[in-house]
């Protein structure tokens, strides 16, 4: 599964004066796939015993530590524990104008790098089957300490969780030249 496709459920509030979605709104749709992506419970080989690999101690929650949603099953929410995530840089590009539309729209999302305590998430607001896509996007998300608001290091659990949506980045086509050429 390289990546997640979202449905969204357009509100007519989303539509601004020019009467598509606002460009902070589809910032919003970014933000409800990225929050659903961190809580979609991780099969069983995706959390902390499967990072850890045979006769190791994992880090983060002990497998059989029940995730904080009650089911049992861990999410990449549960394998970030007491850190946040915070977003270091966002960029969108907007393809399509969106028109208000009694049926959902869909953001497909999935992760395109993982750094020392940050990843790259990308996505596309799109038709379900993908014929019309409205914007592309990047969100690097950084993991901090609660206490220090400093970096905090993904750990080997968060990584295998990552690589399950692992997919190429996002091809931006309208990216403007560095400043001075």
């Amino acid at each position: 599964m390289p990546s997640l496709l979202i449905p969204v459920q357009m509100r007519f509030g989303d539509i601004d004066s020019y009467g598509h979605v606002n460009n902070v709104t589809m910032l919003q749709y970014l933000e409800d796939a990225r929050v659903r992506l961190m809580r979609l419970p991780l099969p069983a080989d995706a959390g902390p015993a499967a990072a850890a690999g045979p006769g190791t101690a994992p880090d983060g929650p002990a497998p059989e530590e029940p995730a904080a949603d009650g089911t049992g099953q861990l999410s990449f929410r549960d394998l970030v524990g007491e850190r946040l995530t915070v977003i270091g840089r966002q960029e969108a590009e907007y393809t399509e104008q969106l028109l208000w539309r009694a049926e959902p729209v869909f953001v497909r999302v999935w992760v395109s790098a993982v750094g020392g305590s940050s990843f790259v998430l990308d996505y596309a607001v799109q038709e379900e089957d993908g014929s019309r896509v409205y914007a592309v996007a990047q969100t690097v998300v950084v993991q901090i300490e609660r206490s220090s608001g400093r970096p905090s290091r993904l750990d080997a659990a968060q990584r295998t969780a990552l690589a399950r949506w692992a997919d190429e980045p996002t091809r931006f086509a309208r990216r403007p030249a560095p400043a001075g050429e």
